[in-house]
């Protein structure tokens, strides 16, 4: 079976900063995806899923010491 690629056009909301770092100006930019509310919601479900996980994992090693 070969793979195959789901191509999805995705929208970006994107908001740009310059800051000072030392003596130097420098431009951030950062892009957000944008995803109907449905999927927003489910993306954030997941999103707090693996934290919770990733946040039990460490919680778990840090009881056993």
């Amino acid at each position: 079976m070969e793979g195959y690629v789901l191509s999805i056009s995705v929208k970006y909301d994107s908001e740009i900063k310059k800051v000072s770092l030392g003596d130097k100006k420098i431009r951030l930019e950062n892009f957000t995806p944008i995803f109907p509310a449905k999927e927003q919601e489910q993306r954030k479900r997941e999103v707090e899923i693996r934290l919770f996980d990733v946040f039990s994992k460490y919680e778990n090693l840090k009881s056993a010491n």
